[in-house]
């Protein structure tokens, strides 16, 4: 099993590839779906090898390419069961801020995902919490990691690969070090969800925002913010 990175402007999306198929693990805004299936091709690869998307959480930068991927493929979306809603107007929904230069992400938010024509979007799998998906092929579960927004899900693979989307925000994004997250529903609450994929054997993070890190540095930023 591997894992590749899809980089996106000050976002990331992720394929992961076995012998059998591949999964994609958010896929980024609207017109990003050429960036996948270019990475799709060039890990020698086929479209139709996508089996799954797993939507992290229902916001823009997350969700905005699948209807155009489900156009080059056909796979199943996985998305938390209260997101229903939020992804059928396409991604608008947006979190608030908990930084002063996050206020101006939600100005922008605020003024122009209204004047998006956003297709909707319709999950196929919604999950209980950790529930696995061996049946698809893959050796992982899918938990609920509610803070950023309330309709998070992270994928935790066998191997202690945590993808969470915006749960935690990795160093390199407007940040240098391992960080809570920028815009969130529920701060204490994200901290939770923390604990709770180091509790279920997280070892090495993929987030969506900066880069990779490790259990040791999300205990360092829970220890930091006096959190047990």
């Amino acid at each position: 099993m591997k894992v590749h990175r899809i980089q996106g402007i000050a976002f990331s999306s992720y394929l992961i590839e076995t012998s059998d198929a591949l999964f994609l693990v958010d896929s980024g805004f609207r017109w990003f779906e050429q960036l996948v299936l270019r990475k799709v091709r060039a890990i020698g690869r086929h479209p139709d090898d996508l089996a799954l998307a797993v939507l992290t959480h229902p916001h823009i930068d997350h969700v905005g390419s699948v209807p155009a991927l489900l156009e080059h493929a056909q796979f199943d979306v996985v998305a938390h069961p209260d997101s229903r809603d939020a992804l059928a107007t396409g991604g608008r929904v947006y979190s608030p801020p908990t930084q002063v230069w996050t206020r101006a992400v939600q100005w922008l938010a605020t003024n122009a995902l209204p004047l998006l024509r956003l297709p909707s979007i319709t999950p196929s799998v919604v999950p209980a919490d950790g529930e696995r998906l061996d049946r698809f092929g893959l050796p992982g579960a899918l938990y609920y990691t509610p803070g950023h927004s309330e309709w998070c899900i992270s994928l935790l693979l066998d191997d202690g690969t945590a993808f969470a989307g915006d749960l935690i925000i990795g160093a390199g994004h407007m940040t240098s070090r391992v960080s809570p997250p920028a815009m969130a529903a529920d701060p204490v609450g994200a901290l939770g969800s923390m604990r709770k994929l180091l509790a279920a054997g997280a070892e090495n993070f993929m987030p969506a925002h900066g880069r990779e890190f490790s259990a040791r540095d999300v205990r360092g930023l829970l220890e930091r913010l006096d959190t047990p």
